[in-house]
């Protein structure tokens, strides 16, 4: 009951700041007809106040009715099919990688300069806003992709600077900026749907994800939010690579494996304005890890970033992979099965994480494949025992369960570390 209710808090606090003007009104109206009911004075005031209320009550009608017209008018529909998504393209991102659940372009160029990266962040002053258009979508945007979740609004950091092979190399700075999940639900994840106004498309993707040629923006120029994605691989002293499960309510990944720790970037996880970029993915990372499987952060050992991509199935918002070196074994870890059970009844994490498995894992010759549109080459690398390895209607499975797109575009850049062959 208590997370239904913050849920509907904020919901409706997030919603009013679109549409002030109307409640606004509605209050209005309501304390107009208030001395009506009133016991004392009425035979004074009330014939003003009649014609008050009525006049209020049809420029409230009014109003409403054409609230009503607007927000019935515009529909949120099915996902855009992947013959529309296989269209995007960006120049420092060249490779497409196809998971069986989206596709995120990468550059192994990135990748191979940001473990070493001296890359810092910063924090523009300004926190993002959701344009016009998008902002009047909310009440349908929410409805839509929240139906029989509860999420909260919370704080949420977005990407202002492109990552090119130069500039991870050379460092300097990138600008992080503050949002929150409900914004970035109505700016990057609307992204991934056809959406109508009055049976007409909107095509609101030429307008936000991609240019005339398909290409998409960039993270400087982007009017989206671009809300960054941080996951991790935990990989125990004994060579276990730790699984959770997704539950049905994730936004993403529902019911389907995901990394040790998998989520968003977070205003807490930069402590020091100045500090390098792959501290602050790193922490947001394991803290998402220690959330999400229980794990004491006493075991967390080093973190290494080792992957970028922009996920074109959700805005071309930007995710970061990293490797976690636990000092812990497998027995030693608070769970052994994937049980929802991990977390308590009345934990916040029990609604998005139905447990987690550690299983072992090999450091197979790193591989590389430069082809520009390919599948994640985890699966055919050896990394599990073929026994763990299925594949079900064409679909990689591990442990008979089907794989998440950020746990494979993870296991594809840990694939082409070459750090892996050493201890991480």
């Amino acid at each position: 009951m208590r997370t239904r209710l913050r849920s509907l808090w904020d919901r409706w606090r997030f919603l009013l700041t679109s549409v002030w003007a109307y409640a606004l009104g509605a209050f209005g109206f309501v304390v107009g007809v208030l001395p009506m009911i009133w016991p004392q004075g009425w035979w004074v005031s009330g014939p003003v106040v009649l014609i008050a209320a009525v006049l209020g009550a049809v420029l409230f009608l009014k109003d409403t009715g054409a609230l009503y017209t607007q927000f019935t008018g515009r529909k949120v529909g099915e996902r855009l099919p992947p013959e529309v998504v296989d269209t995007y393209r960006c120049d420092e991102l060249p490779v497409a990688l196809r998971t069986q659940r989206g596709v995120l372009l990468i550059n192994p160029a990135v990748d191979a300069a940001l473990p070493t990266t001296g890359l810092t962040a910063v924090l523009d002053r300004r926190r993002y806003e959701v344009p016009d258009v998008l902002a009047n979508l909310a009440p349908s945007v929410l409805h839509e992709v929240f139906k029989g979740r509860h999420p909260f609004n919370g704080p949420l950091l977005g990407l202002r600077t492109d990552l090119t092979p130069d500039k991870v190399a050379d460092g300097g700075s990138v600008t992080l900026q503050r949002g929150d999940f409900f914004s970035s639900m109505c700016a990057d994840e609307l992204m991934a749907f056809e959406v109508t106004d009055g049976g007409d498309s909107m095509r609101l993707q030429r307008t936000f994800l991609v240019d005339r040629r398909g290409v998409l923006w960039g993270l400087g120029e982007s009017q989206l939010s671009g809300w960054i994605g941080v996951s991790t691989l935990a990989i125990t002293a004994d060579d276990h690579l730790v699984l959770t499960l997704q539950s049905g309510k994730s936004q993403a990944s529902r019911g389907l494996l995901a990394p040790s720790g998998s989520g968003s970037l977070e205003p807490r996880d930069l402590v020091v304005e100045g500090e390098p970029l792959v501290e602050v993915i790193a922490r947001g990372a394991n803290r998402e890890l220690c959330e999400e499987t229980r794990i004491n952060p006493a075991w967390i050992g080093p973190t290494t970033v080792i992957g970028f991509a922009r996920w074109l199935n959700r805005g071309g918002k930007p995710e970061f992979f990293c490797v976690t070196r636990l000092t812990c074994t497998a027995a030693e870890l608070p769970f052994r099965e994937f049980e929802p059970t991990l977390h308590g009844v009345f934990s916040d994490e029990h609604l998005w994480t139905d447990g987690a498995r550690a299983i072992p894992v090999r450091r197979p010759p790193v591989v590389d494949d430069p082809s520009p549109s390919r599948a994640p080459l985890w699966s055919g690398a050896g990394v599990f025992d073929d026994a763990e390895v299925g594949y079900l209607d064409g679909r990689p499975q591990i442990g008979g369960k089907d794989v998440s797109a950020p746990l494979e575009a993870a296991l594809d850049a840990w694939i082409r570390y070459p750090g892996r062959r050493s201890a991480e």
